[in-house]
């Protein structure tokens, strides 16, 4: 599938690439520039492949409250919360970052998680006032990722977001068009979406010309640096989502929902069998993904994502390891092409609230 700006980015010198069944910039010629810009100032991100589920009705909280790992039912309109789908089993089907809107509720996730995320919202949608609508082809979203991103939406679009937490969201009409605007940590660097009507995207995109463009390799990077999961790369429908520390997209006191036994079951445990953690990896060469970890010449893992980091001069990764080979600072060995390197478990940020 193709951004309803596509075009516009090839006419731009964008390096496409397959992402999720999507056809993205991979980069804009100088992948390194757009890492520093997003690292210091800001860049421009086209994620009009992202899935958008639309949920209305008088019971869309109530039954977004019954499926999701996360409170939302006490949620008012400008609020937001990040949150997972999980099967019976615990095991993840999507992770959302939702936004609470005047009259619905606006469900972001992944591409990949498009059609599995929508059935399994739809098959337990029984009995309630709630319908749920997939908008990804209807809308687009242009990104501004990077700490100068607020004052560059204030520059490009007359007004500032007022967004003081993650997953904060706000609508106003722009250029004629119903606009919802959202605060994320998703990326790394703080980021600002905002999400419009599709033959609304190109005077959006085009309203930030001041802003230079970014691929997904700068933001992949970025990403990773941060110890942010992903899913489709770092997270899949194998994986609980305890065993990827996603903390904050739980909430252990509020009452059933899908899934919800046994994360309770781990929680009471106190641990998982393995973990995802940060790797600080010897030498300039990223690892695949699946490349094995080893602990004392025995596997314990495999590595899930991998990226040179500019700004720390080092390979840095995410993957998982059994326990007792997760403690920051554990010394650890990577495959990596024919040959296996030194690898150092390292800290990864804790998750940020809601």
């Amino acid at each position: 599938m193709k951004s309803p700006i596509h075009e516009t980015h090839v006419k731009r010198g964008a390096v496409m690439s397959a992402w999720d069944g999507w056809e993205l910039p991979a980069h804009y010629g100088d992948p390194l520039a757009e890492y520093w810009a997003a690292r210091s100032g800001v860049i421009r991100t086209d994620r009009s492949h992202r899935t958008q589920l639309r949920l209305v009705g008088e019971d869309r909280l109530k039954f977004l409250q019954n499926i999701l790992s996360n409170e939302v039912a006490s949620l008012p309109p400008g609020r937001g919360a990040y949150a997972a789908l999980l099967t019976a089993t615990g095991k993840m089907v999507a992770d959302f970052r939702g936004a609470i809107l005047s009259e619905s509720v606006l469900l972001d996730a992944e591409a990949r998680c498009r059609e599995s995320a929508f059935s399994h919202l739809d098959m337990f949608n029984l009995g309630y006032d709630c319908e749920i609508t997939d908008e990804t082809e209807d809308f687009g979203m242009v990104t501004l990722a990077g700490p100068k991103s607020r004052e560059a939406v204030r520059e490009a679009l007359g007004q500032g977001p007022d967004l003081d937490k993650n997953y904060e969201c706000v609508e106003f009409d722009w250029e004629g068009a119903r606009t919802i605007m959202a605060a994320t940590d998703r990326l790394g660097p703080p980021a600002i979406d905002l999400i419009v009507p599709a033959g609304n995207l190109p005077p959006l995109w085009d309203a930030f010309e001041a802003v230079p463009p970014s691929g997904f390799s700068a933001l992949e990077a970025l990403r990773i640096e941060a110890g942010a999961p992903r899913f489709g790369a770092d997270m899949d429908e194998s994986v609980n989502p305890m065993e990827a520390g996603l903390l904050n997209a739980l909430d252990f006191d509020k009452g059933c929902y899908v899934g919800q036994e046994v994360v309770a079951k781990i929680e009471s445990l106190g641990h998982v069998n393995r973990s995802l953690v940060a790797l600080h990896i010897e030498g300039d060469t990223p690892p695949e993904t699946g490349a094995a970890i080893f602990e004392d010449g025995k596997k314990v893992g495999h590595v899930t994502s991998a990226a040179r980091s500019p700004a720390l001069e080092e390979v840095v990764a995410l993957g998982y390891v059994h326990r007792r080979a997760s403690t920051p600072g554990q010394a650890l060995e990577t495959d990596c092409g024919e040959t296996r390197v030194a690898a150092v478990v390292g800290e990864r940020p804790p998750a940020s609230g809601n």
